[in-house]
């Protein structure tokens, strides 16, 4: 990872991430140095129109990956993820797996 590389994640990300853990402790010792976005009025907007195009379309995705994704596009950040088949849907969206992240941020 190049060092001026710093990762943020929407205050969404960790309510999927630290509930796998038996302690959240252990969770949250690997995210608490990352930069928590929260949810504003834009994203909640992004959301809306998120959730109205997929739901039209018959493509509909969790509202927890509907949140994640528009924050990322808000924030006009880009989107690490493994999940690419449901953030796909949205449209605009850029999406790096995050097995070809550490190629993206070096």
């Amino acid at each position: 990872m190049h060092p001026a590389t710093r990762f943020q994640i929407s205050v969404i990300t960790p309510t999927e991430f630290l509930e796998r853990f038996e302690s959240t402790a252990k969770g949250e010792r690997l995210v608490r140095n990352l930069r928590w976005i929260p949810v504003d009025n834009a994203i909640a907007r992004q959301t809306a129109a998120f959730r109205r195009s997929l739901r039209l379309s018959g493509r509909r995705i969790g509202d927890f990956d509907l949140l994640i994704g528009s924050t990322a596009f808000v924030m006009q950040l880009p989107l690490v993820t493994n999940n690419e088949e449901s953030f796909h849907r949205l449209e605009g969206l850029t999406i790096i797996n995050y097995r070809a992240a550490a190629d993206y941020c070096t």
